[in-house]
């Protein structure tokens, strides 16, 4: 059971900005060779310089400025504010967006792999829904479905309108692709909306051919069924099933008699044979 509920959790694409940026953030770490987190570690490393600097000024701030232990203090601050605007500046300095782009290219090439498998998912809703039209002229639903027709073509519709919102481009604010990072974060919020598109349409067709194999296995035979006249007779004493595909003659000839019956219309009584 962990494991299945592990897997499901899988099929669940990140929904919250914090889960994006953390996917952004594993993205750049990865296209990076490690830099980006070497930046990362720069970084704290300055804050902490900066935070110490602080704390240095306000101790040194309660000591008398004639004494001797505030006048070698002040040097040592000047000198550790100079190191860690040196450590800003070199972080600074690093691209922090030649990571960013890469992983951005590589969400695009994702991007259209899903455009492709909605479009694969459209094909076969169609498939699905050519079955259930066959089914609809031909077999009567089960009784203990009657609504089953109804389900299953409202399914096939949701999903194929799930698997064309997946394929819509979806257009950024200009300023977006201004940062190779906002461009990021942007594709990963359109893979994720598409991801969750595609899920929820290949759930619903999974569940349409579900119904159309209850259909075919349950179903009743609606076709009419006739009796085919040969030369000798019928060829059977029950009733033949008669397909779509079958070429049916229908020969009518009047009854004797009745063109002599008074306030009879021609054609009224007719004998009727159908020939396969």
């Amino acid at each position: 059971m962990p494991k299945l509920l592990s897997c499901l959790k899988r099929l669940l694409p990140p929904h919250s900005k914090k889960r994006v940026k953390e996917y952004a953030a594993v993205l750049r770490n990865r296209f990076s060779g490690g830099t980006h987190k070497l930046q990362e570690e720069a970084a704290k490393t300055a804050k902490s310089a900066h935070d110490t600097i602080a704390d240095l000024q306000d101790q040194a701030g309660k000591l008398d400025p004639a004494t001797s232990a505030r006048q070698q203090l002040a040097p040592s601050i000047q000198g550790m504010e100079a190191a860690a605007r040196e450590v800003d500046q070199f972080v600074k300095s690093w691209d922090e967006h030649a990571s960013a782009e890469a992983a951005a290219a590589f969400v695009q090439r994702s991007l259209d792999l899903q455009v492709a498998k909605a479009g694969g998912l459209l094909a076969y809703n169609g498939l699905v829904a050519t079955a259930a039209l066959l089914l609809w002229t031909s077999r009567d639903p089960p009784h203990s479905l009657p609504r089953l027709g109804v389900v299953l073509f409202v399914s096939v519709f949701a999903s194929s309108g799930l698997s064309l919102a997946a394929i819509l481009s979806w257009w950024a604010p200009p300023t977006t692709y201004a940062s190779a990072t906002a461009d990021l974060i942007s594709s990963i919020c359109l893979a994720a909306w598409r991801a969750w598109c595609a899920n929820l349409a290949i759930a619903l067709a999974a569940f349409a051919s579900l119904m159309v194999a209850v259909w075919i296995t349950f179903g009743h035979d609606v076709v009419p069924k006739v009796r085919i006249a040969t030369p000798h007779g019928f060829s059977d004493t029950t009733a033949l099933l008669v397909r779509p595909a079958d070429t049916l003659r229908v020969h009518c000839q009047e009854r004797e008699g009745t063109r002599a019956a008074p306030n009879t219309p021609p054609g009224d009584r007719m004998d009727c044979v159908v020939t396969h």
